[in-house]
């Protein structure tokens, strides 16, 4: 009888601590999965989405301010990011006119092919103003557009960092004022390598985060360039004023070609 009372007290025992240890278990994967629930949750929150996310993204993000409604929500929006640098008033690669000289044309060449319905816009960084928006996103008369290309005075550095983190802000803005239709694009003429930073960073979480496209076209400059970014950034190498023209106009038909679909309306 004492030896059955051992075994039973023994069993007994086992039996309590199985049952112990399977509620700790199973009180640590419930924790687990709480955990792993309040991660998503928080990576959903902050747009951190892995590439292999199931759902669209939402474009845009809302505006925590109240946004005034654009005229037109269906415009395409193309704001041109010019480099105003020093290096620009060199003539390699540009013929008898400076770099700064032949892009300016190209650009305004580019501006009267756009539609008068195309938001235009113009972020540029020189000597005088630093990195700033010179012509704002805008319909119309390209007029005030073409003035603010011929008042940039080159000299400087060459911010590609900043500039990205602008133009994604000028194009957030309009995003949000238009309910995220239409299109947007970030045009950057660039004839060197940028001074604050690796620009392909900032780059790469625009076209994650957002319906931007960036398009790049380097005047002067190879394939090496830190905005060639394939799968995130179209570059374009510009050795003559004929890539240049070229490169911008090709521009128009990669805009008509992107599909926006991949991404939720606000």
């Amino acid at each position: 009888m004492r030896l059955l009372s051992k075994i039973s007290t023994s069993a007994l025992l086992a039996i309590i601590f199985i049952f112990v240890s399977g509620c700790e278990a199973s009180d640590k994967e419930r924790n687990l999965q709480v955990a792993d629930t309040k991660r998503k949750a928080v990576d959903n929150n902050t747009g951190n989405k892995p590439k292999a996310s199931s759902g669209p993204l939402v474009w845009p993000p809302p505006s925590v301010n109240p946004v005034e409604p654009a005229a037109n929500p269906m415009a395409d929006n193309y704001l041109v990011v010019f480099d105003g640098s020093g290096s620009m008033l060199d003539r390699q690669c540009s013929g008898a006119l400076s770099k700064d000289a032949v892009a300016k044309e190209a650009v305004k060449k580019f501006a009267e092919k756009l539609s008068e319905t195309d938001n235009l816009g113009l972020l540029a960084f020189d000597h005088q103003g630093g990195l700033s928006l010179r012509a704002p996103l805008r319909a119309g008369a390209r007029d005030p557009f073409f003035l603010a290309v011929d008042n940039v005075r080159a000299g400087g550095r060459t911010p590609l960092v900043k500039s990205l983190v602008n133009g994604y802000k000028v194009l957030l803005a309009q995003a949000q004022a238009q309910g995220g239709y239409g299109s947007y694009n970030l045009i950057v003429i660039t004839d060197g390598a940028s001074s604050d930073g690796d620009p392909s960073r900032p780059a790469r979480k625009i076209v994650n985060r957002s319906a931007i496209r960036i398009h790049v076209i380097g005047f002067c400059v190879d394939s090496s360039h830190s905005l060639n970014v394939p799968g995130y950034t179209t570059f374009t190498t510009a050795s003559n004023p004929e890539a240049l023209y070229q490169g911008l106009a090709d521009v128009l038909a990669e805009s008509e070609e992107f599909d926006p679909t991949e991404f939720v309306k606000q």
